[in-house]
């Protein structure tokens, strides 16, 4: 089990679809995301991952939003 962050936005591209980015910050590293959502599907590609070296450049984000 580990603790996850999610920060992103989407757009609804019809009544049924729409779309993803996420920024994922863990315990185990950053990621990036991309979802599809159409009717009951989804389909999750992820993009990139960061070791715990980039929780380190989270948290500097994270001091520089609050």
């Amino acid at each position: 089990s580990s603790i996850e962050m999610e920060v992103g936005g989407g757009r609804k591209l019809s009544k049924f679809s729409s779309v993803r980015w996420l920024y994922v910050v863990g315990l185990q590293g950053i990621s990036w995301r991309f979802e599809l959502h159409r009717g009951g599907q989804k389909l999750i590609i992820p993009l990139c991952s960061k070791g715990l070296s980039g929780l380190n450049y989270a948290l500097w984000l994270l001091r520089l939003a609050i």
